[in-house]
């Protein structure tokens, strides 16, 4: 789970759960690992893949056929739940009529829109890559 602020515009309003799942691909080396080995596999760039969405279900990751592609390639993956979705923090009818009349529960839907995802990921990937060296932190 990763805490995000519900409204970056106002960081102090709250903030919002997001739901990741992360996948790796087990290597269990023959013998033990060189220091530079053991570094490199600890770095391992990540690819992040929105899942779900309106409308939409979600598979396993397992049964996504590239997953195994994109571990092969060295990469971990992370299926990540966007606001709104899946285990993420909630959208619904009854989420909504919290935050009172019409005109409010609009603006509240307006911190749900793309630009907001791409904040969250941002912010995740940050969390994700915090001491990884530079040339591994990007998406």
């Amino acid at each position: 789970m990763f805490e995000v602020p519900r409204d970056y515009s106002h960081p102090d309003r709250g903030t919002l759960k997001l739901f990741g799942r992360s996948v790796s691909k087990y290597e269990k080396p023959a013998g033990p690992l060189s220091e530079e080995e053991a570094r490199k596999k600890a770095y391992k760039p990540w690819m992040v893949y929105l899942q779900g969405g309106p409308g939409f279900g979600c598979q396993p990751p397992q049964d996504f056929p590239m997953t195994q592609a994109i571990l092969d390639k060295g990469y971990q993956m992370l299926y990540l739940d966007q606001r709104g979705t899946g285990l993420s923090s909630p959208i619904s009818a009854a989420t909504l009529a919290l935050h009172g009349d019409v005109h409010r529960q609009a603006d509240y839907l307006k911190l749900f829109r793309a630009d907001s995802i791409v904040k969250d990921c941002e912010a995740v990937r940050k969390t994700l890559t915090e001491d990884f060296p530079s040339h591994l932190k990007k998406w």
